[in-house]
């Protein structure tokens, strides 16, 4: 019995994890030339993975330049072999939440990860 278990658990979760849809930040605007503000674009491409339920938001080969970035519940942040994000230099591309400053933040967020080979 807990075989059985065991097999369909990993085959549920074989599904869930294939059927995750892929948001890739060009489909959204981003542009990897290392001079092109990003983050607008990233964080649409985050948007939309949380409000389809969850997805892969991956960052593709490329400079990245960006400012904060929230990830949401369900998303995961995939950057691909020499995909690099580049925080900007300009503290006014930062924002505030709750009493932290970061280039990647979240709040209450629940099942999120940063994976790949990128930088």
């Amino acid at each position: 019995m807990n075989r059985v278990v065991s097999t369909l658990l990993f085959f549920t979760l074989s599904l869930s994890i294939a059927a995750a849809k892929e948001y890739n930040i060009s489909s959204f605007g981003a542009v990897g030339d290392g001079l092109t503000m990003n983050t607008l674009a990233i964080q649409k491409a985050i948007d939309a993975a949380h409000n389809g339920g969850g997805g892969k938001v991956v960052i593709p080969s490329g400079e990245f330049l960006t400012g904060s970035i929230i990830l949401k519940s369900g998303v995961e942040l995939h950057l691909k072999r020499r995909a690099t994000l580049i925080g900007s230099t300009k503290k006014s591309d930062y924002f505030r939440l709750n009493r932290w400053y970061a280039l990647i933040l979240a709040d209450s967020a629940r099942n999120i990860s940063i994976t790949g080979k990128g930088v």
